[in-house]
């Protein structure tokens, strides 16, 4: 009983802070039970069938529990949220009910009475004293802040598309919210580096090209024997402008003193910038 209640809490929550309180949900459990009566074959194989499914998985109170419990991503359960079909079937809904009247008064009647129902039930966007002024989200991908800080960094320069250096982990998130960069790590070869200890990447010659060998044997591995010299040559080889490390990583003081440029910091992230970087657009 306590996963299920567990869980069922869990949806809950999920549902009232996706709806905002808004009480337009109430037209969907009206449009749901009515289109279950009057719908049809249709209505029921294109909009309730896919709702008993996710009635019995993610919206499950048992499964939910679990799988909260197991991954660990409560706070973000509500995104499941948008499978709900609400807008169509508010939609179909409306237009079924319309279609089947015969009068045209009343057709106008059920008309002006849906949409006094969609405005008296809805929250304002434009206008009202609690609601803030409209604008697009900053971070609609719910990105970490600090990789949206880690981008403002990055792009304090106004160098145009700018090739970084980063890590396989933070380039599986990064792009995700800045494609704006081009990703020196990309993904097969971070892949390829994980499988390899440092002596199997030495003796087996991975990387043949000399200077993208030095630039993974002080950054990968945090080889710091390499001379300085043949790690901005590297880099100008590859025509990085950026490197990214954690603000604990002991490659920082291998970056100062091979003379790159320290241009911001986040909690998480130093950024250093090559002698050789793109000019700065003014």
């Amino acid at each position: 009983m306590g996963l299920l209640s567990g869980g069922a809490r869990i949806i809950y929550e999920s549902f009232m802070t996706y709806s905002a309180g808004n009480r337009i949900w109430l037209l969907y459990f009206a449009a749901l039970i009515y289109l279950c009566i009057a719908g049809g074959k249709d209505a029921r194989r294109l909009i309730l069938y896919p709702l008993i499914l996710q009635a019995v998985t993610i919206f499950n109170p048992v499964v939910a529990g679990e799988l909260v419990v197991h991954f660990g991503f409560a706070e973000r359960y509500l995104r499941v949220l948008w499978m709900i079909e609400f807008f169509i079937v508010g939609a179909w809904a409306f237009v079924h009910l319309i279609a089947r009247l015969k009068n045209r008064a009343v057709k106008g009647c059920a008309l002006a009475g849906m949409l006094a129902l969609v405005v008296l039930l809805g929250n304002p966007v434009f206008f009202g004293k609690d609601v803030p002024a409209y604008r697009p989200s900053p971070n609609c991908e719910f990105t970490g802040d600090d990789i949206v800080a880690l981008a403002k960094v990055i792009h304090s320069e106004n160098i145009q598309r700018p090739r970084v250096l980063y890590d396989g982990y933070l380039m599986l998130n990064y792009r995700i919210y800045d494609p704006s960069v081009r990703s020196f790590m990309n993904r097969k070869r971070f892949l390829k580096l994980l499988k390899t200890d440092e002596q199997t990447f030495e003796e087996k010659k991975y990387l043949k090209k000399k200077n993208l060998k030095n630039l993974m044997r002080v950054y990968f591995y945090g080889n710091t024997s390499v001379p300085y010299k043949d790690f901005l040559k590297a880099g100008k080889k590859r025509k990085l402008d950026y490197v990214v490390l954690t603000v604990d990583s002991a490659l920082n003081d291998y970056m100062e003193k091979a003379g790159l440029t320290k241009i911001g910091s986040t909690e998480e992230y130093h950024v250093w910038r090559f002698p050789t970087a793109k000019s700065v657009k003014k």
